[in-house]
Parts: structure tokens; sequence; C-alpha cells
């Protein structure tokens, strides 16, 4: 049971990615290019750092955001025209350097790599401060259907978890109420103003 709300987790945060990067080619969505330049390299490290801490069938929901914020990246680059990074964004790629370098460093040895995870966790925090910031202002730039479904993704892979460690509860929890910091305010601004349920994906 556990490998089936693997691969289901798996393949519902895989989903939550096509039809965004459809939006961002269409440019009915502007990313924040920083925030996923930062999610790329901390996916890179949540994807090897996961894994070694421990978890098993529950680490195959780490493929979707490594695939998914790789190609959202290259859609961003392709058609955005802002490509500068501030102070923030720069400390937060730094931070995902040095996690994916402190795998390296302690990946034989479960009991020091999940230091690895918590520090990528701590980076992609820090790394969506300024999509949040960007959308409080500009809300119309994205849709609230990816972020919902990426959560949903996460939900069900806590229940491929076999062993009760805090490592494994961490990323789940992590990527179940981080992004709903931002599906949220989404939402409210398209009820408040009264957007077609066609216009969130």
């Amino acid at each position: 049971m556990e490998k089936f709300f693997g691969v289901l987790s798996a393949v519902i945060v895989l989903a939550s990615y096509p039809v965004y990067g459809l939006r961002v080619w269409q440019r009915k969505i502007t990313p924040n290019i920083a925030s996923w330049t930062i999610f790329v390299i901390i996916s890179i490290g949540i994807f090897l750092s996961y894994a070694s801490s421990g978890a098993k069938e529950n680490s195959l929901v780490t493929i979707g955001p490594l695939v998914g914020c790789s190609a959202i990246l290259v859609l961003t680059l392709i058609r955005s025209k802002e490509k500068r990074l501030s102070i923030l964004d720069w400390t937060c790629l730094i931070l995902g350097l040095i996690a994916i370098v402190f795998w390296f460093l302690t990946k034989q040895n479960p009991s020091l790599v999940q230091y690895a995870l918590y520090l990528a966790l701590f980076a992609d925090l820090i790394g969506l401060i300024p999509t949040i910031v960007f959308l409080s202002k500009h809300p119309e730039e994205d849709r609230p259907a990816m972020w919902l479904i990426f959560s949903v993704g996460y939900f069900f892979s806590m229940f491929a978890i076999k062993e009760n460690t805090f490592a494994n509860w961490i990323l789940p929890l992590f990527m179940v109420i981080v992004p709903s910091f931002i599906w949220i305010p989404l939402i409210k601004y398209r009820l408040k103003n009264n957007i077609p349920v066609k216009e969130w994906i």
C-alpha cells in the first residue's frame, strides 16, 4: 500500500507542472525567476538528501519537483524579460548549494544526511519569499491550481511513510503547508473578484 501511495503522490505532483508550464509559455503566468532558480537547486538537494535520510517509497514524490521545476525554469528563462537576482535570492542559491555539498559529504551516514534535507527546506522557504512578495502585489500574474495540486500530491505521500521519523515527515508536511501561503491568497483574490474557475488553472 505504501508503494501505491508513493507512486500516486509522485504522479500528482508531476501532473501539477505541465499546465503551469503551458500558461508560462502563453504568458498567462509570470513566474518569479529568482524563486524558480532556487526551486531547481533545492529540488536537487531534496531529491538527493530525502532518499538518503531513510525515505523509501515516499521519496518518489521528490522526482516531480526535480523535473517540473527544471522545465518551468527553462520556460521562464525563454519567456521572461526579468532575469536579475537580489541579495536575498543569491543567499538562497548559496544555501541550496551548501545543502547539496553537505549531502555528498554525509550521504553514507543517514543520521547526518537529514540535516542536508533541513537546510534544503530552509532555503526553499526563503526561496518562496520573492514569489510571495511578487504575488501579494500582482495576484493576477499566477494561478492557484498548480500550487494546490502540488500540496495534494505531497499529502498523499504521507501514506507512503513506513518509518515514523522526523526526517520522513518534515518534507511532506512542509510541502503541504508552505505552498498554501501562495494558493490560499490566489484563491481568495479570485473569489473576491468573481474570476471563473477556468482562470484558476
